[in-house]
């Protein structure tokens, strides 16, 4: 695994950590990712500093979570807007592809298991089960449910 592909997938764990942030406005929802992102560049060879970068913004995402909940006013977010909409089904499948690869130069099972658990995570929360129940029913991405 490249580590382009590597890079690009950390970049898609920390888009996806911030809007689940944004989502959820609880920081632990956010552990895994973090993780993720650490197991990936240990995987791919990727220096520590560009990793530290990603988990550094979740950080600070983190920490303006805690201040929205304990009642402070944020005027300018460290999340974009624009990350909050559900990846297109083929996005999903590629993470957990590539993340899967990624378990493939990880030595400790421990490790392993936390980057399936990521994988098996992003299926659930972007819904990648009921879009292929929709294409199997002859429908289209982006549509309502067959019923």
């Amino acid at each position: 695994m490249d580590k382009a592909r590597c890079s690009n997938l950390q970049t898609k764990l920390k888009n996806e950590a911030l809007a689940m942030l944004a989502l959820t406005g609880h920081e632990k929802s956010v552990t895994e990712y973090q993780q993720a992102i650490r197991l990936v560049g240990k995987a791919c060879g990727i220096p520590l500093s560009d990793t530290e970068e990603h988990l550094k913004l979740i950080d600070a995402a983190k920490d303006e979570v805690r201040r929205k909940n304990s009642g402070e006013i944020i005027s300018e977010s460290v999340i974009p807007e624009n990350l909050i909409p559900n990846w297109m089904p083929v996005d999903v499948h590629e993470t957990a592809m590539a993340l899967f690869e990624a378990t493939l130069h990880l030595e400790l099972y421990e490790e392993r298991c936390a980057l399936y658990s990521m994988a098996n995570a992003l299926l659930e929360t972007q819904s990648f089960e009921d879009w292929l129940v929709n294409i199997a029913g002859g429908g289209t991405p982006g549509q309502e449910p067959l019923t």
